[in-house]
C-alpha cells in the first residue's frame, strides 16, 4: 500500500518515469487481489486508450471483491472504448458506474462518473448533459476540495459555448490555468486545449494556435502524445490557410489514431476534406467530409457543435451540385440544434439555407436569409462565419445587379477575413472584388499573381508560398518579379504596405 501511495504521489507530481517504475515492480510482487487492481487502474492512466483496454480488463477481474474499486475501473474503462464501442455504450457504461456510486453513497465517485456523463452526454447529445455538470460542481462545493472544484469549473465553462459565450468562458478557462499552471502542468495542458478551441471559434487564431501548440508540448514532455492534441493544430492551420501545415500535422495525427485508438475519428478526419474544399477540390473534400460524418454518426455524435465540419460539407455538395443532399445534411443539423440548442451552429444552418437557396435559383430567398446569417453570426460573437455570410452576400447581391450593396458586402467580408488571418478567404474575396471591374489595390495583377501577392505580403516566404499554391519556387519568384514591375514597388516589405 505504500508502494501504490507513492507511485500515486510520483504520478501527480509529474515523475512519471519513477511512477511506472514503483507500479512495475509492484505488480512483479502482488500477484492478485484489490491492491493489485489499483495498480492496474494506476498505470492504465500511463496508457491512451486502446491501449489501457487489456490493462484495465485485468483490473477488473482482480477487483471483483471490491464494487467501488470496479465502478472506478468501469468509468475508465467506458471512456477508453468509446471510439471502439462507441460513445452511447460509453454512456450506458457510465450510468451503470453512476447507479454504483449512489447506492455505495460514494460522493467522489459520483463525481467521477458525474462529470464523464457530461463529456460523453455532450458528443452524443444527451438532454441531460447540463443536469450532470451542476450535479458534479454542488458535490465538488460540498467537498471543498480544490481538485474537484477545477474540474467543474471546467465543466461549468463547457456550458457556455452553445449560445456563443466565447469571452465568458475563456475567462473561466484563464482563470483555471493561471491558478494551476505551477502545481499541475497535465491539468493546465487540458486547459489549453480547451481554450485554444474556445479561441479558435472566437475568431483569435493566433492565440488559439500558441494555446494548442503549448498543450501539446506539455503532454509530450510526459511521454504522452496523444491525436487529440493535434485537433485544434490542424483546425487552427485550416483556418489561417496554412494548408500545407494542416495535413501535415494531421498526417502524424491519424497515425497516432490508427496506434491508439484503431480507426480515424472524425474531427481529424474531416481536416484532409477542409483541405481539398479551400484549394477548390469540392470531390475530393465530398469524400473526406462524407467519411467524417459517416463515423459521426456511428459513433452517436448527434450534438450538432460535436460535427463542426457540416457547412464546409454543404458547401461541397453545392460546388458538385448535389442541392438534395445538401438541404438533407442541413435538415439534420437545424434538427440537432434546435433540440439541444446552439445558436451557434443556427447560425451556419441559416448561412447554408441561403446557399441553398441561392444554389437553387431563388435569390430573393437567398438574400433574405444570408442577411439574417450575418446578424446571427455577429450574435454569437463569430467573425468568420459572419464574414463567410457576408462574403456570399455580395454574390448574390451581384447576381441581383445591387452592385453598391454587392461591393459594400465584399468589402466588408475581405476586412474581416485580413482581421481574422484567413489568407485562403481573403484572396477568395480579392477575386471576388476584381470582378466588379475598376481600379483596385492589384490592378493590373492576373489571378495567379493575386494569390502569390497577398501570400508574399501575409508574410510567407517563396518556399511556403510554393507548396501552399503547388508551384515552383522559380515560378513563384518569376510572379514576384511581375508582381514589383506592376506595383511599383521594390521590397516585400513595401508590397505588404500597400496590399494592407
Amino acid at each position: 500500500m505504500r508502494a501504490l501511495a507513492a507511485a500515486r504521489a510520483h504520478h501527480i507530481a509529474g515523475e512519471w518515469t519513477r511512477a511506472r517504475a514503483i507500479i512495475t515492480d509492484l505488480l512483479v510482487a502482488v500477484e492478485s487481489g484489490a491492491v493489485r487492481a489499483e495498480a492496474l487502474l494506476l498505470l492504465a492512466e500511463f496508457e491512451h486508450d486502446d491501449l489501457a483496454v487489456p490493462v484495465l480488463t485485468e483490473a477488473l477481474r482482480e477487483a471483483s471483491s471490491d464494487p467501488g474499486l470496479q465502478a472506478r475501473i468501469h468509468i475508465r474503462l467506458a471512456f477508453a472504448e468509446r471510439f471502439r464501442k462507441g460513445f452511447a455504450a460509453a454512456l450506458a457504461g457510465t450510468r451503470s458506474a453512476l447507479e454504483l456510486a449512489e447506492r455505495l453513497d460514494d460522493d467522489f465517485l459520483r463525481f467521477d462518473a458525474l462529470t464523464q456523463l457530461h463529456m460523453l452526454g455532450g458528443m452524443v447529445g444527451d438532454a441531460e448533459t447540463p443536469s450532470y455538470a451542476m450535479r458534479a460542481r454542488e458535490l465538488a462545493v460540498a467537498a471543498g476540495d480544490p481538485r474537484l472544484l477545477r474540474e467543474a469549473n471546467t465543466l461549468g465553462a463547457e456550458m457556455l459555448f452553445g449560445s456563443g459565450d466565447i469571452d465568458e468562458r475563456c475567462a473561466v478557462l484563464e482563470h483555471e490555468y493561471q491558478e494551476w499552471q505551477e502545481r499541475d502542468e497535465l491539468f493546465s495542458a487540458e486547459v489549453l486545449w480547451d481554450l485554444s478551441w474556445v479561441e479558435l471559434w472566437g475568431g483569435r487564431w493566433g492565440l488559439a494556435a500558441e494555446h494548442a501548440a503549448h498543450a501539446r508540448d506539455v503532454s509530450m514532455q510526459y511521454g504522452v502524445e496523444r491525436n487529440q492534441d493535434y485537433i485544434p493544430i490542424t483546425w487552427v492551420a485550416v483556418r489561417r490557410g496554412q494548408l500545407e501545415l494542416a495535413l501535415k500535422e494531421s498526417e502524424r495525427a491519424l497515425k497516432l489514431c490508427e496506434e491508439q485508438i484503431g480507426f480515424h475519428p472524425p474531427l481529424l478526419a474531416a481536416v484532409p476534406g477542409l483541405v481539398a474544399l479551400w484549394r477548390g477540390d469540392a470531390a475530393t473534400a465530398a469524400v473526406h467530409l462524407g467519411e467524417a460524418d459517416r463515423q459521426a454518426a456511428a459513433l452517436g455524435w448527434g450534438a450538432p457543435d460535436a460535427r463542426p465540419w457540416t457547412g464546409d460539407y454543404v458547401e461541397a455538395l453545392l460546388e458538385l451540385a448535389r442541392i438534395d443532399d445538401a438541404t438533407a445534411l442541413l435538415d439534420r443539423w437545424r434538427a440537432d440544434a434546435a433540440r439541444l440548442p446552439s445558436d451557434r451552429v443556427l447560425a451556419q444552418v441559416t448561412r447554408g439555407r441561403g446557399l441553398v437557396a441561392a444554389a437553387r435559383g431563388n435569390v430573393e430567398q437567398a438574400l433574405s436569409l444570408l442577411k439574417q446569417a450575418v446578424e446571427r453570426h455577429g450574435e454569437v460573437s463569430d467573425p468568420f462565419g459572419r464574414a463567410r455570410a457576408l462574403l456570399a452576400l455580395g454574390v448574390v447581391l451581384r447576381r441581383a445587379r445591387q452592385k453598391r450593396a454587392a461591393r459594400d458586402a465584399i468589402a466588408a467580408a475581405l476586412r474581416a477575413f485580413e482581421e481574422l488571418g484567413a489568407s485562403t478567404w481573403v484572396a477568395k474575396a480579392h477575386d471576388e472584388v476584381a470582378k466588379f471591374g475598376g481600379r483596385t489595390r492589384e490592378e493590373g495583377l492576373t489571378a495567379a499573381e493575386r494569390r502569390v501577392a497577398l501570400l508574399v505580403a501575409a508574410g510567407r516566404t517563396n518556399r511556403e508560398v510554393a507548396a501552399e499554391l503547388f508551384l515552383g519556387e522559380r515560378t513563384v519568384a518569376g510572379h514576384l518579379t511581375h508582381i514589383y514591375a506592376k506595383l511599383g514597388v521594390r521590397s516585400r516589405t513595401e508590397l505588404a504596405r500597400r496590399l494592407n
